[in-house]
């Protein structure tokens, strides 16, 4: 528990001392090496290694994780409505107009953002070779660690800039979405989007939430310090 945590190293201080001070005074060998036992397990427990064993590593996908987020249930539900809120508004401002999409977009990437998902371009439903595969599975991979790491660690400015980060990622996604559904792209883009998206959405806006408690233990850090 959290509370047993914060007192531990205190408790861990006490029993060194009395130990010192049972050698000290000459107390009785069962005492001292009952306060020896104690401190011999504090050690153990304050300074020992900690063993990174494949079990470890699944419970943490399987237990520790998964629990983790259900304790943060309904934050990560607030981000979840955020970060959609802003898709949708965005869909509807945008889908109107291509000039509002490409004012959010860029004409450079949404021209591309079209030449991807235009069937009638020559890289549709054509194989791509090994090498190309590659590089696409390193692109993505790279691209969305580092977004959410980026969104985590702005998270320092007070959590704004976790906002910030979230409502941009929201923008260009409602933007894209709603240009490509203009152009009737929809049945090339989103058997493609839904595959994946569902994992690296839900991965970004719990980095998200993650940025937010960052800031939230900055601005009211109770009883640690700030640093």
């Amino acid at each position: 528990r959290r509370d047993e945590a914060i007192a531990f190293p205190r408790l861990y201080r006490n029993v060194c001392r009395d130990l010192n001070h049972a050698r000290a005074e000459r107390y009785s060998l069962e005492l001292i090496e009952w306060l020896n036992g104690l401190v011999w397990t504090g050690h153990h427990l304050l300074y020992g290694v900690r063993t990174r064993s494949p079990r470890r590593a699944a419970a943490f996908f399987t237990v520790l994780f998964p629990r983790t987020v259900r304790k943060f249930g309904r934050a990560l539900l607030l981000c979840h409505l955020l970060f959609y809120g802003i898709v949708g508004l965005t869909f509807l401002f945008a889908q109107g107009s291509e000039d509002r999409a490409t004012l959010i977009l860029g004409r450079d990437a949404a021209s591309s953002l079209l030449e991807m998902y235009d069937p009638a371009s020559g890289h549709f439903l054509r194989p791509r070779d090994v090498t190309s595969d590659a590089d696409m599975f390193g692109y993505y991979i790279m691209h969305n660690i580092s977004l959410g790491f980026e969104m985590f660690a702005l998270g320092l400015l007070a959590g704004i800039g976790s906002f910030l980060f979230l409502t941009y990622n929201g923008l260009v996604f409602g933007a894209a979405t709603a240009i490509i559904v203009r152009f009737g792209y929809g049945f090339t883009f989103f058997p493609f989007v839904v595959g994946h998206s569902a994992f690296e959405i839900t991965a970004i806006v719990i980095f998200s939430l993650c940025g937010f408690m960052l800031g939230s233990a900055l601005l009211m850090p109770g009883r640690l310090p700030r640093m």
